[in-house]
């Protein structure tokens, strides 16, 4: 996936901030998942 901006978002002045956002769609399975983790440590048990 990528990020681009749009023609009237494309520089931002120095302070300034812009905020994200994620539109998205699934198809297919969607299997209960086998391990977990956050930032490269595993979670659960």
């Amino acid at each position: 996936m990528t990020a681009v901006n749009l023609s009237w978002n494309g520089h931002l002045r120095p302070g300034a901030s812009a905020a994200v956002g994620f539109t998205g769609a699934w198809t297919g399975r969607n299997p209960v998942p086998t391990a977990f983790t956050l930032n490269g440590q595993k979670c659960g048990s």
